[in-house]
């Protein structure tokens, strides 16, 4: 799996610093949060392949998860 580049990790930082600051619910928060989850999915996938195994079709729930 590849590093993420400096830039990538800043951005992360500010947006985890950021949603510790907002209140649950708004827009701003929801916004941080969604920008995380989308900027992480490679590492959702790489995780959700080794319990793909488990049982056949499950593996868009464990990504949903």
């Amino acid at each position: 799996m590849d590093q993420p580049s400096a830039d990538a990790r800043d951005i992360s930082r500010l947006l985890f610093e950021q949603l510790a600051d907002l209140e649950e619910g708004t827009a701003a928060f929801q916004y941080a949060r969604n920008t995380l989850v989308e900027a992480h999915m490679h590492l959702v996938r790489y995780a959700a392949r080794r319990y793909r195994t488990l049982r056949n079709g499950q593996f868009e729930d464990v990504l949903q998860v």
